[in-house]
C-alpha cells in the first residue's frame, strides 16, 4: 500500500505522535486542534497504526505505538473496585 493512500489527517496524526509533549494537556490540545476529541483520536489511531501505509510513512513512530499497544502499556489502569477492561488505548 502506498504512503500516498494516507489522508492529510492521518499523516497529521502520525506527525503528532512523533512529537514530545511535556504535559498530557498539551497533547490533548494538539489533538483538539486536529478537530477530534481525544477518545475518538485514539480509536482512529489504533486502527491507523495497523496499516502498511502508516508504517511506510512513519516507521519509527508506528513501531513504537505498536509496541506500546501489544505490550499492554497503553491499557488503562482499572480503578479500585472496577473490573479490568480488555479495551486498549494508546
Amino acid at each position: 500500500m502506498a504512503v500516498d493512500s494516507l489522508t492529510d489527517d492521518q499523516r497529521a496524526m502520525l506527525e503528532l505522535e512523533s512529537q514530545w509533549f511535556g504535559t498530557a494537556s498539551g497533547k490533548e490540545d494538539a489533538i483538539r486542534d486536529l478537530g477530534m476529541r481525544p477518545v475518538r483520536y485514539y480509536q482512529v489511531l489504533n486502527r491507523l497504526i495497523t496499516r502498511e501505509a502508516a508504517l511506510a510513512y512513519a516507521p519509527t513512530t508506528v513501531s513504537r505505538l505498536l509496541r506500546i499497544a501489544t505490550s499492554g502499556l497503553g491499557r488503562p489502569v482499572p480503578r479500585a473496585g472496577q473490573a479490568h477492561s480488555a479495551h486498549r488505548v494508546l
